[in-house]
């Protein structure tokens, strides 16, 4: 399971990035990324990848993925993975498990 969240995150980071560069580099119209879930995806992969991971970066990045799958579509953007509100309803469906510390923090 830890590694199909971490895998997932990644995921969102790297259309997060894209949706970045697109936007404010070309002019593409990818919707605005979201710093605030990039940030929270990234935080929580380096700690969770360092066996170091802390309950309040667990619940921020809950709370991220909470407010941006609730978004309208047009507010996100449609064209990439991350803004896929299944895609991260799917995530969130492991909130469980992603909020478990302890587990994440095994090797």
């Amino acid at each position: 399971m830890k590694e199909k969240i971490l895998s997932m995150l990644r995921t969102v980071i790297t259309n997060e990035k894209y949706k970045a560069d697109a936007f404010f580099l070309c002019g593409s119209n990818t919707g605005m990324p979201n710093e605030g879930l990039q940030k929270a995806c990234e935080a929580y992969l380096t700690e969770a990848e360092n066996g170091a991971l802390q309950p309040g970066t667990a619940q921020t990045l809950v709370k991220e993925l909470e407010t941006a799958a609730s978004q309208a579509p047009d507010q996100r953007g449609a064209n990439t993975v991350a803004a896929n509100t299944a895609y991260l309803k799917e995530l969130l469906s492991y909130r469980a498990s992603i909020l478990d510390t302890a587990a994440m923090n095994e090797r």
